[in-house]
């Protein structure tokens, strides 16, 4: 058997296809990966600290009225044993909004190599893997990555 898709081809309202590409997201982490990036993940203290760290090459600014933005989000999921989320919804999400004029965006992209938003959680019990998704929202760029907690 052949197996053929397309990403990005929906018969669907756009708003309704975002979110459902954000949960899908979360269900197959290994099928999102349109731009790198890394995450460690700590507990300290009964808390979770989540660093990423995306290439600052790798983010896709869109031009509009003499700017260029980027609105970087980052949503952690924590997942038990069984593979089943833990609690309702999110256990985090965080955003980032990136707005340059074109000489302040080659000055933000020469001085920085590499950036990425950090978020602290209150360690979740039962957790067994924390699923991290980053969204390039302007873009629609989703990446995903499994990460077992300790």
């Amino acid at each position: 058997m052949k197996v053929r898709y397309r990403k990005g081809y929906a018969d669907r309202d756009p708003a309704e296809a975002t979110t459902t590409d954000l949960a899908n997201a979360f269900k197959f982490p290994d099928l999102y990966e349109d731009f790198p990036f890394e995450a460690s993940i700590d507990t300290v203290s009964g808390k979770l600290m989540v660093r990423t760290v995306i290439a600052t090459k790798d983010l896709s600014f869109i031009s509009a009225d003499a700017r260029n933005r980027c609105t970087l989000e980052i949503f952690g999921i924590p997942f038990d044993d069984d593979g089943q989320p833990i609690g309702e919804g999110f256990l985090f999400s965080k955003t980032v909004e990136l707005d340059f004029n074109e000489k302040e965006l080659a000055a933000f992209r020469k001085d920085y190599a590499k950036i990425g938003p950090s978020v602290e959680e209150e360690f979740p019990k039962g957790s067994k893997d924390l699923v991290v998704v980053l969204r390039q929202k302007l873009s629609g760029k989703l990446s995903a990555a499994t990460h077992p907690v300790d």
